[in-house]
């Protein structure tokens, strides 16, 4: 018994071309949609492909609380059916594999950050750790 599943719009579910088309896709939204000209409380911001990290000026003082930007911001991040979920502002994130934070001085600190799913059931081939441990 086999399932099989057809594409019969766009890419191939799972084929090494979707991240890119992905990033092209979006990235031109980002480019008229989401600038610091249309959305002045942001001070920077990071996408690789599904994951962004916007670092954001709440005390800058312009007409809108931060929370009517923040919610003006997400609705501009939706194009076509793609939807995004977000974190509340915080000083501290999870992005990709890092903790971020903001201290008490304004300044980002970081540390390593794993997935609590992650059992390490894996060592990746090209890992320095002694070829003896890679056997198995």
């Amino acid at each position: 018994w086999h399932n099989t599943l057809e594409t019969k719009k766009g890419n191939s579910n799972g084929s090494c071309l979707c991240p890119p088309y992905a990033n092209i896709y979006y990235a031109d939204h980002e480019d008229t949609h989401l600038t610091k000209a249309k959305h002045p409380r942001i001070i920077e911001d990071f996408r690789l492909i599904d994951d962004k990290l916007t670092l954001w000026d709440n005390n800058k003082s312009i007409s809108n609380t931060p929370e009517q930007d923040l919610k003006q911001f997400n609705n501009d991040m939706i194009i076509d059916s793609i939807r995004w979920t977000h974190t509340n502002l915080t000083r501290t994130v999870d992005f990709l594999d890092i903790t971020l934070t903001i201290d008490e001085h304004n300044r980002i600190q970081f540390k390593l950050f794993e997935k609590a799913r992650n059992e390490h059931l894996y060592i990746p081939k090209l890992s320095a750790h002694p070829p003896s441990t890679l056997k198995g």
